[in-house]
């Protein structure tokens, strides 16, 4: 019972959970209708752990906290709708959330296992060809007799160094995508947003995520009638970039001078402008709550959009590579060949 949930099963939990309390169901009730329900054994302990706390009269966030299972972030989320009188909207809010949180580490395991198969396929080309084949061939010359030029003795030289010069790149490409699928077990899809941020995205990337991340958790938390203030508090806290938990907390200190929400968080580059002017209007049409939803859609969208266009630049640059070395050292080997082939004809 100590491993975290993944974020699917976390969204698929709260929404099920919400469709019952939407319905007039009590927590403690849709815990147990979803305890008969369930058919897996590993289900089944988890409901019955979160179901105890329950019937001892305990709220649904403490149930939740106590089985450890469950992200901090989606207890203090469940205490504000539970203080707000609106479990069934925070549950049916958390079940988006953690539905677009599974979606973006799809993107990027997609991102980091492509590469990962393509650099195994190229080390184990290049290893076979430069291993085997070329000196196979040097061999075969030798023992036909057959003097090689020194234009072709040079290419069929130069082909084993670029042959171990690629393999070495492939290997350290398979050791750092192996290290990097070592880290994300480790520290989770945080880590890997840190490192193909730095790689790839100049920021952006880990940007667009936190932006995702606090837009949703102040929908929540509007939406559960918690002060703006301490909603902008509290959704800083959501994510572990600290850049933007200055640009969050910058936000909240213009709040707290008098500043509009949508405006301060327009400044202070928690949100971007188009989605600043979305709150903005969402704040003048009393559903500030359904705003902070579209800025965190379209946050989340340009995260998603990110790593799909680094997935396809990746396929041609390692297609192109593993072509012109292959193509290279067949050539070094081919060559000599067809010199031989002219000089019997």
């Amino acid at each position: 019972m100590r491993n975290k949930l993944k974020n699917e099963e976390i969204s698929t939990l709260c929404y099920e959970l919400g469709l019952l309390t939407a319905a007039g169901v009590t927590p403690e009730e849709g815990v147990r209708l979803l305890l008969l329900d369930s058919a897996g054994e590993g289900a089944k302990e988890l409901l019955g752990a979160i179901l105890a706390p329950l019937e001892r009269g305990e709220p649904l966030s403490a149930a939740i906290a106590a089985t450890g299972r469950f992200p901090d972030d989606m207890v203090k989320m469940l205490e504000a709708g539970e203080v707000g009188g609106s479990i069934d909207s925070t549950l049916h809010s958390l079940a988006e959330y953690y539905r677009q949180e599974a979606e973006l580490e799809r993107g990027l395991r997609r991102a980091v296992l492509y590469p990962a198969v393509m650099a195994a396929v190229a080390v184990a080309v290049l290893l076979v060809i430069t291993i085997k084949v070329v000196p196979a061939f040097g061999e075969v010359f030798s023992a036909l007799g057959a003097g090689l030029s020194t234009s072709a003795q040079l290419f069929l030289s130069a082909a084993t160094i670029c042959g171990y010069v690629a393999l070495g790149i492939g290997g350290v490409l398979l050791i750092a995508l192996a290290c990097a699928g070592i880290a994300w077990r480790r520290g989770g899809y945080e880590t890997m947003i840190k490192i193909f941020d730095k790689l790839f995205f100049r920021g952006n990337l880990a940007l667009e995520t936190a932006r995702s991340r606090f837009a949703s958790v102040m929908a929540m938390l509007t939406s559960s009638g918690v002060d703006p203030l301490e909603a902008m508090e509290r959704a800083a806290a959501s994510t572990a970039n600290e850049k933007f938990i200055e640009r969050a907390r910058h936000a909240a200190s213009m709040c707290a001078q008098g500043e509009t929400v949508a405006a301060a968080c327009a400044r202070s580059g928690a949100l971007g402008q188009m989605e600043g002017g979305l709150v903005a209007a969402g704040s003048r049409a009393g559903s500030q709550d359904k705003a902070f939803e579209e800025a965190s859609r379209r946050s989340h969208e340009r995260a998603e959009e990110m790593t799909e266009r680094m997935s396809s630049r990746v396929e041609p640059i390692m297609v192109v590579f593993l072509a012109v070395v292959v193509g290279f050292e067949l050539l070094a080997v081919m060559l000599p060949l067809l010199g031989m082939m002219s000089a019997i004809g």
